[in-house]
């Protein structure tokens, strides 16, 4: 089975490695090591909807998956049309903060398939394992169309933090992320260590995401994945894009 997970083109002014993909990867590639699953930051690589259409041709995926912003919503339903005109058999999968936070708006696009809303690791790696099977339909997180209308299955969380493996630098090619104005020294790498947030913040959808158990990571894991990028890439600056960091 063939996995594309994508990141799509749009003017966010930030290019920044897809965390959210490198969870999906590493941990769908640690309980499936037999899946291909790749990582494609249309973003990063400035790739139109024709581009991305030569790219499905080469890597013939059975199914896409990608996450948006609001502001990328537009790009994801491009590249979900795209999918479809490569092969109208590909499944299609939109997830991140807009889909989590209006499933039935992302549904209303004929093109897409199926919705995953907050947290997928637990949710999208159980879609994956049964796959060709209807069970693939109880997935946590997962939202869809049927007969009754639409179907929003139980957003089930990462409880320990920690079970998580790191995300998958290489699939993401971390070392082509260019320098962003923020960075005082580069290279430099975010770093999630704790997720969820219990307040109620009127400005923000954080917990559509990541909900409001404020979870964190050991600080030994943190350390080991700090080491990690250090020995690997060099690492000179850690950016932490918790939810709430200081909580």
């Amino acid at each position: 089975m063939k996995v594309l997970l994508v990141k799509p083109a749009s003017d966010m002014h930030v290019i920044l490695p897809p965390l959210g993909l490198g969870y999906l990867a590493s941990y769908c590639q640690n309980l499936m090591p037999d899946i291909d699953i790749r990582i494609l930051d249309c973003h990063r690589q400035g790739y139109s909807p024709e581009q991305f259409k030569h790219y499905l041709k080469e890597f013939q995926p059975d199914l896409v998956g990608i996450t948006a912003f609001s502001m990328e919503i537009n790009s994801a339903v491009k590249l979900a049309v795209a999918a479809k005109e490569v092969a109208k058999e590909t499944v299609v999968v939109i997830g991140g903060p807009h889909a989590s936070a209006v499933p039935e708006h992302v549904l209303s696009c004929e093109v897409v398939d199926f919705v995953f809303r907050g947290e997928s690791e637990i949710g999208f790696s159980y879609f994956l394992k049964n796959f060709f099977t209807a069970d693939k339909l109880n997935a946590p997180g997962l939202a869809y169309r049927s007969e009754q209308g639409i179907t929003l299955n139980k957003v089930e969380l990462v409880s320990e933090l920690d079970s998580l493996p790191f995300p998958d630098y290489k699939k993401m090619e971390f070392e082509k992320y260019p320098k962003m104005y923020f960075m005082k020294r580069f290279p430099a790498a975010s770093i999630i260590s704790s997720r969820g947030c219990p307040y109620k913040c009127t400005f923000c959808a954080g917990h559509k995401v990541s909900g409001r158990l404020w979870r964190a990571r050991s600080v030994g894991n943190i350390i080991a994945e700090i080491k990690y990028l250090c020995a690997e890439y060099g690492i000179e600056e850690i950016d932490f894009w918790d939810d709430n960091f200081t909580l």
